[in-house]
């Protein structure tokens, strides 16, 4: 979850101003149990919701080049949506050796 939300961060797509809704508003959470991993990219910011379901919005993009609404779907349905399990299977394969 950390190398997505590194990720997203160099993909400069999340709206910005001052950066406390990307840099310090959004972290990874991960949990175990029953022989599963979840893992969660959580935004906390309270603008956040309404940013990323209005497109209409005209986002600033002098700090990140590609913000926008909707920032997360290139890794949910878009070329990106391999992404997390590509890299789960990679770092696997690393720490375990093969």
């Amino acid at each position: 979850m950390e190398v997505l939300l590194g990720d997203v961060v160099s993909a400069e797509v999340m709206p910005f101003d001052g950066g406390d809704m990307q840099n310090n508003q959004t972290y990874t959470n991960t949990t175990q149990g029953n022989g599963q991993v979840h893992g969660r990219l959580i935004t906390d910011a309270p603008q956040a919701r309404r940013l990323y379901y209005h497109p209409e919005y005209a986002f600033r993009t002098d700090r990140n080049h590609n913000a926008g609404a909707y920032w997360l779907e290139p890794w949910i349905s878009g070329g990106k949506k391999d992404f997390v399990r590509d890299t789960y299977a990679e770092l696997y394969r690393k720490e375990a050796g093969l």
